[in-house]
């Protein structure tokens, strides 16, 4: 692999092929430094795992595959006291959760 360095040495490119002026650099693939910079972190890890939790979950399923008007009706029919108005509350925290890693982080 062909890599780029930042001003700090930490390689922040790879490629298969040199790329004039800023990956010119060959490392090989099994080397450690490059094998670190492919490895997922710890906060790809998580979100994966938050990811296939939210999709697991029933009531997160119906909100992806229903309608709005279906949703309201959900509700209308689920939630009838505090106890039940906190877990729908929950199950939309934890969508919101998951949908808003994406594009608010």
């Amino acid at each position: 692999m062909y890599v780029q360095r930042d001003v700090n040495l930490k390689i922040n490119g790879a490629f298969a092929n040199p790329q004039k002026g800023y990956a010119e650099e060959f490392i090989a693939d099994d080397a450690p430094e490059l094998l670190a910079y492919f490895a997922p972190t710890a906060q790809q890890i998580a979100d994966a795992s938050a990811i296939t939790t939210a999709k697991a979950d029933a009531v997160i399923t119906y909100l992806v595959t229903h309608t709005p008007a279906e949703i309201e009706n959900y509700v209308s029919t689920n939630v009838a006291d505090l106890t039940t108005a906190k877990g729908v509350l929950g199950k939309l925290a934890v969508a919101v959760s998951v949908l808003a890693k994406d594009r608010l982080r």
